[in-house]
């Protein structure tokens, strides 16, 4: 058993001036208790893969029937190296050990060559936490369990734009995809895994 931790979309785009800031300003834990895994897997030397939706400046690399593309487009979001794209400051992120994704849609395996990623590292668990829990952690999950991978979430280091949205999502991850869905603690005292 060999885990990785996948952490998606803590970017300026989606926290601080996207659809989930409001949610995170009022759930600072989801970011505290992001870092306590990312904390917990870095003493273990377990690989830990940072997620972000980022596209090239003529958009290119955006799927063609995006539903947001316009919106997107038109407002100029989340073109690489601009500050949508970049982590937050309060994640523990470090750019110089950290390995990055970029993805196209909301699924964080679309675009990114995360799956082939897990694959050379012989990755059996994928330990989930992320923004949004309705969006890139649903589909996420989904992707990974038809690849083959156990799924965990972690309810307490996943959010959404609301806590309707985020409990609506862990319902239909429960049972479907995944049938751990923890809290960080649990992971912590229940896994400690070890390389």
């Amino acid at each position: 058993m060999k885990p990785a931790l996948v952490v998606i979309d803590f970017i300026h785009g989606i926290v601080k001036t996207g659809t989930c800031a409001a949610y995170l300003a009022e759930h600072y834990e989801v970011i505290t208790n992001t870092n306590l895994l990312i904390e917990h897997f870095r003493k273990q030397h377990l690989p830990i893969f940072f997620v972000r939706l980022a596209f090239n400046k003529n958009y290119d690399d955006m799927p063609r029937y995006l539903p947001m593309a316009d919106s997107i487009k038109t407002n100029h979001k989340f073109i690489l190296g601009q500050t949508d794209t970049c982590f937050i400051d309060e994640l523990n992120f470090n750019e110089a050990i950290d390995t990055v994704f970029n993805k196209k849609a909301g699924d964080p395996f679309h675009g990114s060559h995360l799956l082939e990623a897990l694959q050379a590292e012989a990755i059996s668990d994928i330990v989930f936490t992320g923004i949004a829990t309705d969006h890139a952690i649903l589909y996420g999950a989904n992707t990974a369990m038809t690849h083959g991978y156990k799924v965990i979430i972690m309810s307490d280091a996943c959010g959404a734009a609301t806590q309707t949205q985020h409990e609506q999502a862990l319902a239909m991850i429960n049972g479907r995809t995944s049938k751990d869905i923890l809290t960080t603690t649990t992971l912590i005292d229940k896994y400690p895994y070890s390389r």
